[in-house]
């Protein structure tokens, strides 16, 4: 797959440099503003992929999309450029575009794959027509109003998601401490998930 990248799908960070959503993690540009490459963007070139190459071999029953934010605006201190023109963006303008391209990206992977395949995402509820649930990392995350926040959008999703099976993950882990034995914090994610 990694030969089949256009440089151009890369997001930049309006200084020359590839953005970073997450620390370590390079990211695509998901908007309208990515560059096509033989006639696609990143968000048309990656639901293809998953379809001709991925699903065709017959041994998944869907895919996961990690960082299906909805919104990016405050990554990477904001320094981010969706239209190439290597000034920083206004971040309500990203957000939008960004959210719309999430958007796109999961309505183009639907179309693909049907409603009888699996979709789920992480690190958002944003795009809930198109997939079959999603994983709450870190459950429950600060990013979202803690416990009450995530489990009204937990109820939420419950309601909003269209295909099944309905898929809805609540990961608490050690924040990677690698302790297993974390017994109060299992509880807390299986209590939580049987509310």
């Amino acid at each position: 797959m990694y030969q089949q990248l256009a440089s151009s799908w890369w997001l930049s960070d309006a200084k020359g440099g590839i953005h970073s959503i997450w620390p370590g993690n390079q990211s695509f540009n998901l908007t309208k503003y990515c560059p096509e490459s033989n006639g696609e963007k990143f968000n048309e070139f990656l639901p293809r992929f998953v379809d001709e190459v991925v699903m065709s071999t017959g041994l998944w029953d869907g895919v996961f999309y990690d960082s299906a934010l909805d919104g990016i605006k405050s990554t990477n201190d904001g320094w981010i450029d969706i239209n190439n023109d290597g000034t920083p963006d206004n971040h309500a303008w990203v957000d939008n575009a960004w959210r719309e391209g999430v958007k796109t990206l999961l309505a183009n992977t639907r179309a693909r794959l049907g409603s009888d395949k699996i979709i789920l995402v992480n690190s958002s509820s944003y795009g809930s027509d198109y997939f079959n649930g999603r994983l709450y990392e870190t459950w429950p995350s600060p990013w979202y109003g803690g416990w009450t926040g995530e489990m009204n959008d937990y109820q939420d999703l419950e309601d909003s998601v269209k295909y099944s099976p309905q898929i809805i993950i609540l990961n608490p882990n050690t924040d990677n401490t690698g302790s297993q034995y974390d017994f109060k914090k299992i509880r807390y994610g299986l209590t939580s998930a049987l509310m």
